[in-house]
């Protein structure tokens, strides 16, 4: 935030933009920059960056047109970096560019974001400095140059190279040949990676559109850069040496874990970053919902961004038209309406899928999941939206089209829903806990079902035993078809493995050649098996108790848990972020039922449309508060 300057207004009529110089000057000068505004229908030539802020609390002075104004320490380090010792560099920088401090201009900044970023010259996407650097004591009169970022991006060359692993230079082979191991020249390499593989910047919900829409982008850490080819060759290598032609040696670096991991998770980190700038690239019209199913695991300081950070990369918004950046609305009202407009855009409710473990402290109505990862680390948040994503398309609890859906005083949700049953009894949660905790749940689970032990046999399908084991996998396995691993709904044929599977965790293990281990622990993280009033086995929230009662909303792929509200729950009881999120009682809704909404679920006999056949005038409005 600025502490003396004063920025010029902008033209609210035209596209308008400032644009920082950053004036030449020897490293140990202090920085000197100045704005000048432009339009951007003139064509400005830039560049632009995507960085991290940082601690907010943690300032440095640079001089902005003779005057002071402060940065974080990020982006002053990256301004230290960028700066020529001879010549005027011109680029965007929001922190400087936008008047932080006036609502209405950063509203209408943001919105152009897109614009900027896909015109710009080049992005530098700065990853941050070196620790060592900013730690050191000694004042240098040249810039500093960093080995741990010649080392990583040098790694990053080697792995993205065209050869099998045990070619690479980075890699040896055990005296038996039949183990790779890390060559001791390249061990100080692959420390270097992790340098660049957990900085805070791969965490931003900005960064996406910053390094998805540019033509030209390069990475930048320290003293170093590297080209986005690179990166894109080392997830390309990575991928094919780990599933097609190298398994068998990736494997073997188990004795090099750490190794593997940090390897591992740089291409986990970059496969959905590099697969949005390719579709984007290919001109696929994504929508908002798509966008969030896919980037789910992303952070942002202001719960506004984590909309707004996506909407210049929105291509779809079919009948609802384009969400508007208005950063003087509460967070409720804006992750209200932006998910109202997906339900219109897409005519599902799939937007409605998700965890709520966070509520508490977002101060969102309950029908709204969670804007960001909580209790797991990112990496594995990405796998549950993609599992539960995958299993979501396997089921279809209604087959009728959404419909008479409204968005009733900025945050509550009126749709129409059946009710199927109402939970009697419920289990213990199942945690991120050893194996040997968790088969205790699953042995509370039986004995709450009736069921002594595993049967011999497949049970018959409409047995307590049959809905149990089902219930446990999600009623889907994973099945390998055309090298993607996919998920079916089971079989009697299935009984086997899956009891299989239970009983080895019963011993202590959890043998990597059955398939259900990773769909097992993350399908029943934070989760509860429940029966209803009817004998139906069901799985659902954590949260979930006896009363909570099992719908059916139009339109949706899966059952939802909802909690009934009386009058005096709702009552002035639920204030949000903002006087005019208030939820009340009035005579209008009298007549509506009110349900806070617990999560989505599976329920055994629903998940097929079977409720709603045999009760299609069953349907009633009810508001989801």
């Amino acid at each position: 935030m600025p502490v003396n300057y004063v920025y010029s207004p902008l033209s609210e009529a035209g596209r308008q933009i400032r644009l920082l110089t950053i004036r030449p000057g020897a490293w140990s000068d202090m920085i000197e920059c100045s704005l000048h505004i432009t339009n951007l229908d003139d064509r400005p030539h830039y560049e632009a960056l995507s960085y991290v802020w940082g601690d907010a609390n943690k300032k440095i002075p640079i001089s902005l047109d003779n005057q002071t104004f402060e940065v974080t320490e990020n982006l002053y380090y990256a301004l230290r970096r960028l700066r020529s010792s001879s010549s005027p560099r011109t680029m965007w920088i929001d922190a400087i560019c936008i008047n932080q401090k006036d609502n209405d201009e950063k509203s209408i900044q943001v919105n152009m974001m897109g614009t900027i970023y896909s015109n710009c010259q080049k992005a530098v996407l700065w990853l941050g400095e070196d620790p060592e650097i900013i730690r050191s004591v000694t004042a240098p009169s040249s810039p500093p140059s960093s080995s741990v970022a010649k080392r990583a991006f040098q790694l990053c060359r080697i792995l993205g190279q065209d050869r099998h692993l045990n070619e690479l230079p980075c890699f040896s082979t055990t005296g038996d040949g039949h183990e790779l191991i890390i060559h001791p020249y390249f061990q100080d390499h692959f420390e270097s990676l992790k340098a660049i593989t957990y900085v805070p910047w791969w965490t931003r919900i900005w960064i996406l559109q910053e390094m998805a829409l540019p033509g030209q982008i390069e990475f930048a850490f320290a003293s170093e850069t590297c080209p986005y080819a690179v990166m894109y060759n080392f997830l390309d290598r990575n991928v094919e040496h780990r599933e097609v032609c190298c398994s068998e040696w990736w494997g073997s670096l188990d004795v090099e874990k750490e190794i593997s991991i940090v390897v591992t998770d740089l291409s986990s980190i970059l496969y959905p970053l590099l697969t949005v700038r390719h579709q984007l690239s290919r001109d696929i019209k994504l929508s908002l919902l798509d966008l969030r199913e896919q980037f789910w695991s992303f952070e942002a300081t202001d719960p506004r961004d984590f909309i707004y950070g996506l909407l210049g990369m929105v291509r779809d918004w079919g009948d609802a038209g384009p969400l508007i950046p208005d950063y003087n609305l509460p967070p409720s009202t804006v992750i209200c309406e932006a998910l109202f407009r997906c339900i219109r855009q897409s005519g599902n409710l799939n937007s409605l899928l998700g965890t709520r473990w966070l509520l508490d402290n977002m101060g969102l109505p309950s029908w709204v999941p969670d804007m960001k990862v909580s209790q797991v680390d990112r990496v594995t948040a990405m796998f549950y939206i993609d599992f539960k994503t995958v299993l979501r398309n396997r089921f279809g609890a209604s087959k009728l089209p959404c419909s008479d859906v409204d968005l009733i005083s900025s945050s509550v949700l009126r749709l129409q829903s059946l009710t199927v049953d109402t939970i009697k009894v419920v289990g213990d949660p199942m945690q991120w806990v050893g194996l040997s905790t968790r088969y205790s749940v699953i042995r509370q689970w039986m004995t709450m079902c009736g069921i002594r032990d595993w049967p011999a046999d497949p049970p018959p399908e409409t047995s307590i035993e049959s809905q149990f084991w089902r219930a446990i996998i999600n009623d889907c396995v994973p099945h390998v078809s055309t090298e993607v691993q996919l998920r079916r709904r089971t079989t009697q044929d299935d009984y086997h493995e899956m009891k299989a599977y239970v009983l080895a965790i019963y011993h202590g293990e959890a043998p990597v050649d059955l398939p259900y281990g990773i769909d097992h622990s993350i399908g029943l993280v934070g989760s509860v098996m429940f029966l209803t009033e009817s004998g139906m086995v069901g799985i659902g929230p954590a949260k979930c108790q006896s009363g909570d009662e099992v719908h059916v909303f139009r339109g949706s792929k899966v059952p939802y848990i909802l909690r009934p509200e009386t009058p005096a729950r709702l009552d002035g009881s639920r204030v949000r972020d903002g006087a005019e999120d208030r939820i009340s009682v009035t005579t209008s809704r009298s007549s509506i039922p009110s349900y806070s909404v617990i999560g989505d679920g599976f329920l055994h006999g629903v998940m097929d449309g079977e409720a709603e056949q045999n009760n299609l005038e069953g349907f009633q409005t009810v508001d989801l508060v």
